[in-house]
Protein backbone atom coordinates (compact mmCIF):
# COMPACT_ATOMS: atom_id res chain seq x y z
CA UNK A 1 0.00 0.00 0.00
CA UNK A 2 2.97 2.64 0.74
CA UNK A 3 4.16 2.28 -2.54
CA UNK A 4 1.26 3.02 -4.37
CA UNK A 5 0.46 6.16 -2.26
CA UNK A 6 4.68 7.11 -2.69
CA UNK A 7 3.53 6.16 -6.68
CA UNK A 8 0.32 8.26 -6.60
CA UNK A 9 2.34 11.28 -4.80
CA UNK A 10 4.91 10.92 -7.56
CA UNK A 11 2.21 11.39 -10.03
CA UNK A 12 0.74 14.63 -8.17
CA UNK A 13 3.96 16.08 -8.27
CA UNK A 14 4.88 15.08 -12.32
CA UNK A 15 1.38 16.23 -13.05
CA UNK A 16 1.73 20.60 -12.94
CA UNK A 17 5.20 19.36 -14.96
CA UNK A 18 3.60 17.28 -17.78
CA UNK A 19 0.77 19.86 -18.24
CA UNK A 20 3.09 22.62 -18.43
CA UNK A 21 5.45 20.36 -21.04
CA UNK A 22 2.42 19.55 -22.78
CA UNK A 23 1.11 23.36 -23.76
CA UNK A 24 5.19 24.22 -24.40
CA UNK A 25 5.22 20.94 -26.58
CA UNK A 26 1.74 22.81 -28.35
CA UNK A 27 2.44 25.79 -28.36
CA UNK A 28 6.33 25.98 -30.13
CA UNK A 29 6.03 22.87 -32.03
CA UNK A 30 3.56 21.59 -34.63
CA UNK A 31 4.08 18.34 -34.19
CA UNK A 32 4.05 17.33 -30.34
CA UNK A 33 5.71 14.09 -29.54
CA UNK A 34 3.01 11.67 -27.85
CA UNK A 35 4.96 11.15 -24.34
CA UNK A 36 4.51 14.92 -24.46
CA UNK A 37 0.94 14.37 -23.78
CA UNK A 38 1.45 11.80 -20.74
CA UNK A 39 2.07 11.42 -17.09
CA UNK A 40 4.30 8.48 -16.63
CA UNK A 41 7.28 9.14 -15.21
CA UNK A 42 8.90 7.52 -18.31
CA UNK A 43 7.46 9.75 -20.67
CA UNK A 44 7.62 12.71 -19.02
CA UNK A 45 11.50 12.05 -18.71
CA UNK A 46 11.23 11.44 -22.34
CA UNK A 47 9.29 15.17 -23.36
CA UNK A 48 11.69 16.77 -20.99
CA UNK A 49 14.67 15.61 -23.09
CA UNK A 50 12.93 16.60 -26.13
CA UNK A 51 12.33 19.53 -24.56
CA UNK A 52 16.31 20.08 -23.80
CA UNK A 53 17.10 19.61 -27.65
CA UNK A 54 14.64 21.68 -28.97
CA UNK A 55 16.01 24.11 -26.92
CA UNK A 56 19.50 23.58 -27.40
CA UNK A 57 18.73 23.86 -31.17
CA UNK A 58 17.61 27.58 -30.62
CA UNK A 59 20.71 28.44 -28.80
CA UNK A 60 23.01 26.65 -31.82
CA UNK A 61 21.12 28.57 -34.11
CA UNK A 62 21.19 32.23 -32.61
CA UNK A 63 24.93 31.48 -31.93
CA UNK A 64 26.05 30.73 -35.53
CA UNK A 65 23.92 33.54 -36.80
CA UNK A 66 25.37 35.92 -34.14
CA UNK A 67 28.71 34.64 -34.62
CA UNK A 68 28.28 35.18 -38.33
CA UNK A 69 26.75 38.98 -37.54
CA UNK A 70 29.43 39.98 -35.42
CA UNK A 71 32.91 41.64 -36.39
CA UNK A 72 35.80 39.47 -36.96
CA UNK A 73 37.69 40.76 -33.76
CA UNK A 74 34.49 40.18 -32.01
CA UNK A 75 34.41 36.61 -33.06
CA UNK A 76 36.92 35.89 -30.56
CA UNK A 77 35.64 37.08 -27.80
CA UNK A 78 32.47 35.77 -28.26
CA UNK A 79 33.71 32.17 -28.55
CA UNK A 80 35.22 32.41 -25.64
CA UNK A 81 32.12 34.11 -23.76
CA UNK A 82 30.27 30.78 -25.28
CA UNK A 83 32.67 28.49 -23.92
CA UNK A 84 32.71 30.27 -20.58
CA UNK A 85 28.94 29.54 -20.57
CA UNK A 86 28.97 26.46 -21.24
CA UNK A 87 31.32 25.59 -17.87
CA UNK A 88 28.77 27.70 -16.06
CA UNK A 89 26.11 25.56 -17.24
CA UNK A 90 27.50 22.31 -16.95
CA UNK A 91 28.69 23.67 -13.35
CA UNK A 92 25.04 25.08 -12.35
CA UNK A 93 23.84 21.16 -13.63
CA UNK A 94 25.93 19.80 -11.00
CA UNK A 95 23.74 20.86 -8.30
CA UNK A 96 20.92 19.18 -10.14
CA UNK A 97 22.65 16.35 -10.05
CA UNK A 98 21.51 13.48 -6.88
CA UNK A 99 24.49 11.25 -5.88
CA UNK A 100 25.07 7.94 -4.95
CA UNK A 101 22.58 7.75 -2.29
CA UNK A 102 19.70 9.39 -4.37
CA UNK A 103 20.64 12.43 -2.45
CA UNK A 104 20.74 16.38 -3.18
CA UNK A 105 23.18 18.70 -2.09
CA UNK A 106 21.03 19.95 0.22
CA UNK A 107 20.06 16.60 1.62
CA UNK A 108 16.71 16.50 0.47
CA UNK A 109 15.83 13.27 -1.29
CA UNK A 110 15.46 12.45 -5.03
CA UNK A 111 12.58 11.26 -6.49
CA UNK A 112 11.03 10.17 -9.61
CA UNK A 113 10.65 13.48 -10.72
CA UNK A 114 14.77 14.26 -10.06
CA UNK A 115 15.74 13.27 -13.65
CA UNK A 116 12.58 15.65 -15.55
CA UNK A 117 13.75 18.34 -13.06
CA UNK A 118 17.30 18.34 -13.89
CA UNK A 119 16.37 18.27 -17.53
CA UNK A 120 13.92 21.12 -16.90
CA UNK A 121 16.88 23.56 -15.09
CA UNK A 122 19.21 22.60 -18.30
CA UNK A 123 16.51 23.85 -20.67
CA UNK A 124 15.70 27.03 -18.19
CA UNK A 125 19.41 27.59 -18.34
CA UNK A 126 20.09 26.98 -22.17
CA UNK A 127 16.63 29.05 -23.02
CA UNK A 128 17.98 32.23 -20.95
CA UNK A 129 21.27 32.03 -22.66
CA UNK A 130 19.13 32.29 -25.68
CA UNK A 131 17.68 35.21 -24.90
CA UNK A 132 20.65 37.16 -24.60
CA UNK A 133 22.02 35.91 -27.13
CA UNK A 134 19.09 36.89 -29.38
CA UNK A 135 19.18 40.42 -27.23
CA UNK A 136 22.62 40.62 -28.95
CA UNK A 137 21.71 40.11 -32.16
CA UNK A 138 18.74 41.96 -32.89
CA UNK A 139 20.09 45.17 -30.12
CA UNK A 140 23.52 45.03 -30.02
CA UNK A 141 26.02 45.51 -27.20
CA UNK A 142 24.36 48.41 -25.24
CA UNK A 143 21.13 47.63 -25.38
CA UNK A 144 21.80 43.92 -23.86
CA UNK A 145 24.14 45.31 -21.55
CA UNK A 146 21.52 48.00 -20.19
CA UNK A 147 19.22 45.15 -20.04
CA UNK A 148 21.16 42.86 -17.91
CA UNK A 149 22.21 46.01 -15.64
CA UNK A 150 18.63 47.24 -14.73
CA UNK A 151 18.33 43.23 -14.01
CA UNK A 152 21.40 42.88 -11.64
CA UNK A 153 19.80 46.45 -9.60
CA UNK A 154 16.34 45.20 -9.75
CA UNK A 155 17.37 41.92 -8.22
CA UNK A 156 20.01 43.99 -5.27
CA UNK A 157 22.88 42.16 -7.23
CA UNK A 158 26.54 43.89 -7.98
CA UNK A 159 27.84 44.24 -11.17
CA UNK A 160 31.55 44.32 -9.81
Amino acid sequence: MKTVHNEDSHVKKLLPLAIIASIYCSNAHSTVPDFCNSITTRDINSCSDFLLRESDKKLNEKYKQLLASIPEKSKAILIKSQRLWISYRDKTYQVYQPDSEGKYPDGSHAGNEAYAEKKNCETDITDSRTIELETLLNHGINHAYKKFKKYTIQNNQSLD
